[in-house]
């Protein structure tokens, strides 16, 4: 049976589950681009992902659909949020945004 354990998935090369080190390229990618570290990316600050790569209409895109239903925020969004996306709207986001390649 141990050995058998031993055998299992490597869960760094699995796309299907979110380990440590998934958290942890992710949070760095977030860091990175949040530079007044406030733990919230406006469009301006995604705009420089991957050396600027994104086209406006992809960051609004990427916006737009970067909501959560966060019990926090009540389903309400305050004026002038609705460009900006904390770190738990990034990582729903951020397989989608990888998808275009750009590192």
């Amino acid at each position: 049976m141990l050995r058998r354990l031993e055998q299992g998935i490597d869960l760094n090369l699995t796309h299907d589950c979110f380990s440590y080190k998934h958290f942890y390229v992710i949070y760095c990618k977030f860091w990175e681009l949040d530079q007044d570290h406030d733990l919230v990316i406006s469009d301006d600050d995604l705009a420089k992902y991957g050396g600027y790569a994104l086209t406006p209409r992809t960051i609004k895109r990427v916006f737009h659909f970067a909501k959560i239903n966060d019990p926090t925020r009540r389903g309400l969004i305050t004026p002038g949020e609705e460009n900006k996306m904390s770190y738990p709207d990034f990582i729903c986001k951020s397989k989608s945004i990888a998808t275009f390649k750009i590192e």
